[in-house]
């Protein structure tokens, strides 16, 4: 039967215009990621066949990414301020900071669906959760001949606005508190003098430090996860090395004592703060111009959505943050302009990096810039990749530094000049790739126990859609795996998104559901299956160790590196076959996984340290710095 008509319509309005169709008129799908509008919809549309939209969603991603990066490029190169503009998660592009990328994807599977002749059934229920969107629907489809009606769209945008614009003085007071009294705190706090007090080195390097409980220790003594023994190397290579902390530290008391015994050989940001700094960063706002010549892409005007960046950057802290940084690295810069020799920074390509070459490079034109890529790429990571062009105008680093084959290879492909990615190994998981495989054998579940160790991701759309079809999945501890046994469901949680943020309202977990306060190398050994959804590198500990993994692939970006590679195949399971695929991994209780098995495909995403690259790049900068 041909797919004649498309109704848009909100998850409010969602059940009183489902109820007019019955199964065989109808179905339904959903445009968003919220999981209450989900269940709420679900629930509305629960007489109604749905259509799944996760596989068609990646396969549009993958085939429009370069379009909307080189759209976004010419778009950013437009900008009067590039200060302003680089600061905002519109230029970033990264998928789990911004939803453009992914509105805008949904606006061409729509379109294929108007366009197509033929489909299943007569009538498509279209359930739009993001008001902007949906009034784009109604405005562009007012009229078509396929498109019988858009419902809740007006008071959905104005309820919206008007959230918004509320949320405008109070982000513009919150941020002020917060950086008045960094200021107070840190510049009374820490009343040492500036390293490098006694004179300029012959050569200096900064190396960005992020600053987190688990890196500093009583004694006083700090490991850097990250970045390992990295400053030794340059030590090594002649450098007088000094750390250059981010303006958010930690107001933690116990924090802030741990680090003022570090603090004495650093650059501390907060203590550069000046009150007029904190002032203009408040009160500048992000715009985009020439809006209205270049907000068409594909045939299509974007910039109602575009101004949905504009209105949420307005309404939050991060804009003004990153104004806040960039001001601060640029008098830090002026004040040590003889000392800075060579910037080294974890790589993302984040708003404050470029933020960050951009201030270094306007006061200090003679340092050396080198991005250090420590986690894990994939092909939708967006903010990693650039946009015909782009490199040439965008603040980036001179070299790159990668963790592995893979790493480089994408960078490359995705527009950074070969010359200047190197590959240099991982210091964040060296103990991976640096240690012999060890198999691991599922043990034995004597006491009728069978666990399995879950990893949430920080991304929280990703996470909270986990978390939800798990609970739906397992109702009862009881799984069928050759005998009917118990199931110990081990959560793990990012540090920064813990299990309160993912659960829904007055919603408990069941009592064979554990949250996990271990490290994974504690959890893994006594795991029977990893269970995992993508962005997350916690696969690879569990891969190196031989655990049978599990993938999760929901309704949202697949952003698993995995995808790049053709060897060792993932078993995977969608938000159905979950407890399906659960109980046919435990069906083996004598099942072997061989770490082996995986360790080809993680030496193809991280691969041992190589000092010999990092101290050709430091003498090569040395160079170029004579």
């Amino acid at each position: 039967m041909p797919l004649t008509m498309l109704s848009f319509v909100s998850p409010q309005r969602s059940r009183r215009f489902a109820q007019a169709f019955s199964a065989a008129q109808a179905e339904w799908c959903y445009l968003g990621w919220d999981p209450l509008q989900v269940a709420h919809s679900e629930s509305a549309c629960a007489h109604l066949p749905r259509v799944w939209m996760g596989e068609e969603l990646n396969r549009t991603a993958h085939v429009l990414k370069q379009p909307f990066l080189d759209w976004l490029s010419t778009l950013g190169r437009a900008q009067r301020h590039p200060a302003r503009w680089w600061s905002s998660r519109m230029a970033s592009k990264s998928p789990v900071q911004t939803d453009l990328f992914l509105l805008m994807c949904y606006t061409e599977i729509v379109a294929s669906w108007v366009e197509q002749n033929e489909g299943q059934r007569a009538h498509r229920i279209v359930v739009v959760e993001d008001p902007w969107l949906l009034w784009w629907f109604a405005r562009h489809y007012r009229g078509h001949q396929r498109v019988a009606a858009a419902q809740g769209a007006g008071r959905g945008l104005l309820k919206h606005i008007l959230r918004w614009s509320a949320r405008v003085p109070w982000a513009t007071g919150r941020f002020m508190l917060w950086g008045f009294a960094t200021c107070i705190i840190y510049r009374l706090g820490l009343r040492h003098e500036d390293v490098w007090r006694s004179g300029p080195p012959a050569r200096g390097a900064l190396l960005y430090t992020w600053i987190v409980r688990g890196n500093l220790e009583g004694s006083g003594a700090f490991r850097d996860a990250y970045t390992g023994g990295l400053a030794d190397l340059l030590t090594h290579a002649g450098y007088d090395v000094s750390r250059l902390t981010p303006l958010k530290i930690g107001a933690r008391r116990g924090l802030r004592r741990q680090f003022a015994l570090l603090a004495k050989s650093w650059i501390v940001c907060p203590r550069y703060l000046r009150l007029s700094d904190i002032i203009r960063a408040a009160v500048t706002r992000f715009s985009v111009g020439q809006l209205r010549s270049l907000s068409r892409w594909r045939g299509r005007s974007y910039a109602l959505l575009v101004w949905r960046e504009i209105a949420q950057e307005w309404g939050d802290l991060e804009f003004p943050s990153t104004q806040l940084w960039y001001r601060t690295v640029r008098r830090i810069a002026r004040r040590h302009r003889h000392a800075v020799h060579l910037v080294v920074y974890p790589f993302e390509n984040q708003p404050w990096e470029k933020l960050l070459c951009l201030a270094v490079r306007q006061e200090i034109p003679t340092a050396h810039l080198v991005g250090y890529q420590h986690a894990a790429l994939s092909p939708l990571w967006l903010n990693y990749f650039f946009g015909q062009a782009e490199v040439g105008h965008a603040p980036v680093p001179d070299v790159v530094v990668t963790s592995g084959p893979m790493g480089r290879r994408l960078l490359i492909e995705g527009g950074f000049p070969a010359e200047r990615v190197w590959q240099g190994g991982t210091f964040r998981f060296e103990s991976l790739v640096r240690n012999a495989p060890v198999s691991h054998r599922a043990r034995d579940a004597r006491d009728g126990q069978r666990r399995v160790v879950v990893a949430f991701p920080i991304s929280w759309p990703h996470a909270a859609e986990l978390l939800q079809a798990l609970l739906e999945a397992f109702l009862t501890p009881v799984v069928r795996a050759q005998t009917e046994q118990q199931i110990l469901l081990q959560l793990k949680c990012h540090p920064l998104l813990p299990i309160h943020k993912l659960l829904r309202k007055g919603q408990r977990l069941p009592p064979w559901c554990a949250v996990a306060d271990e490290p994974l190398a504690q959890l893994l050994p006594e795991a029977d299956v990893f269970l995992y959804a993508p962005p997350t590198g916690s696969v690879w500990e569990a891969k190196a160790m031989g655990v049978p993994v599990l993938k999760y692939r929901g309704e949202l970006f697949d952003f698993d590196a995995r995808d790049t590679l053709d060897r060792d195949p993932l078993a995977e399971c969608s938000r159905e076959t979950l407890r399906q695929r659960v109980e046919w991994l435990l069906a083996g209780p004598a099942r072997i996984a061989s770490a082996s098995d995986g360790q080809g495909s993680l030496q193809d995403v991280f691969s041992p340290v190589d000092d010999r690259v990092w101290l050709a790049l430091a003498t090569g900068m040395e160079a170029a710095c004579a």
